[in-house]
């Protein structure tokens, strides 16, 4: 399912629609707005075999200038080859897998704290956090070209291709140039319902909370591999780009630590530390995801 900017809109407005009738309910509510900064665990990237969309079995392909793709039947078969051609088989070039650290990101929080006994305050929080990153992995692969020195005595032309028939070839060494691209765009948005110790010093107040969320995470990657001849530069076959997008939600819980200065009686400023467990990584076609970690948010507070 694809999030529109439409719908993460009215993702915000729901929140703003639970949180405001509560604050309608009674007297002693403190409501509060701003930005915040978050951080998230790693990705994890899945391992992955490059694989030429020509052949099922191989990557191969001309080394020379020709940017043409050769082809061939089978493994040990005849070859089948593009005259004045070389051909360079290469099995299993793999992309390990690796891990990176997902970008920490700007978001908002949305929040609503009401005293229920003495000292102890229930809290109410929605909070976005819209991360985009780049990631390039890049190697490289030795692998043997195969040239077979074509003689036209030798040679059957078969459906408009020529069947090389009893040819020794000569083998060479040759470096294969490896990238894989990875775009990863997530938007979490996070619902959060705790209690808070409270202690008031004056105009300044300390709280000290914690509770359960629910995380709505929206996310889009794509991956792009490209294979190079290290001697030219030029592709062995044409870059490919696969995407996968989705929704997941996702159960977890918060602590917060936060300090907060009353300019008047209604009016203050907060700034508060905050960490999010998400338990269950963020699965996608290309890998998983560590939604876990910590925030920094400053709160334009009001009370009434």
């Amino acid at each position: 399912m694809r999030i529109t900017n439409w719908m993460r809109a009215g993702t915000v407005l729901l929140g703003l629609w639970a949180v405001c009738p509560l604050a309608v309910m009674g007297q002693d509510w403190e409501l509060s707005i701003g930005p915040s900064y978050r951080t998230f665990g790693d990705i994890d990237f899945d391992s992955y075999e490059f694989n030429n969309p020509n052949h099922a079995d191989y990557i191969d392909a001309d080394e020379s200038t020709s940017p043409n793709l050769l082809t061939y039947d089978s493994a040990n078969g005849p070859y089948i080859l593009d005259v004045s051609n070389s051909e360079a088989s290469v099995r299993n070039v793999t992309f390990t897998g690796d891990n990176a650290d997902l970008d920490g990101a700007p978001g908002f929080v949305l929040g609503a704290n009401r005293k229920v006994a003495e000292g102890w305050t229930l809290d109410l929080s929605l909070t976005g956090v819209f991360a985009d990153q780049d990631e390039t992995f890049t190697g490289s692969t030795n692998v043997d070209v195969t040239s077979y020195a074509l003689d036209p005595n030798n040679i059957t032309p078969t459906a408009a291709r020529w069947v090389a028939k009893g040819i020794s070839p000569t083998t060479t060494p040759a470096q294969i140039d490896t990238a894989l691209n990875f775009d990863t765009t997530v938007n979490l948005y996070t619902v959060g319902l705790g209690v808070a110790s409270e202690d008031v010093f004056g105009a300044w107040t300390i709280r000290i909370g914690a509770g359960p969320t629910l995380s709505l995470a929206d996310y889009d990657m794509s991956r792009t591999e490209t294979l190079s001849w290290a001697s030219s530069g030029q592709n062995v076959y044409s870059s490919q780009t696969e995407d996968d997008d989705g929704l997941e939600v996702h159960a977890g819980g918060y602590a917060n630590v936060g300090v907060e200065y009353n300019f008047s009686e209604r009016m203050g400023l907060a700034l508060n530390g905050r960490y999010d467990w998400i338990p269950s990584d963020m699965e996608t076609d290309f890998g998983e995801v560590d939604l876990s970690g910590f925030s920094g948010q400053l709160r334009f507070t009001y009370k009434y």
